[in-house]
């Protein structure tokens, strides 16, 4: 993605200002859900493209208590340059997969893939 490293660093700042707990280009954050969908989460791999996270669990569960159906909050590790900020939320315009427990936007799987 052309802008990739210019959205790593906005979002690796924003994360600083709001204490988002980071490791190295990667964010943890939390996602709010249902118990059948995050089983589908699990068993793809992958979150979808527009998929929330909250920089919190109780916002998750927030959230995920309003879908009325079995709540759960799982913890993500996600790769900020693939993520956008709001006031409370955290969103990917393009799907994040698991890769050795973090999710990351395919082009950079890949790349890490074909440099060893």
């Amino acid at each position: 993605m052309k802008y990739r490293k210019y959205i790593l660093k906005q979002a690796l700042e924003q994360a600083k200002l709001k204490g988002i707990s980071t490791h190295g280009e990667f964010l943890v954050l939390y996602h709010g859900t249902s118990t059948s969908n995050l089983k589908k989460i699990i068993e793809s791999g992958k979150f979808n493209s527009g998929t929330f996270f909250a920089v919190d669990h109780k916002t998750a569960m927030k959230y995920a208590m309003g879908l009325g159906s079995k709540p759960v909050v799982t913890m993500a590790i996600l790769y900020a340059g693939a993520l956008f900020s709001t006031t409370e939320y955290w969103t990917t315009n393009e799907e994040l997969f698991q890769r050795n427990g973090t999710y990351q936007p395919n082009d950079l799987i890949n790349a890490n893939l074909n440099t060893g």
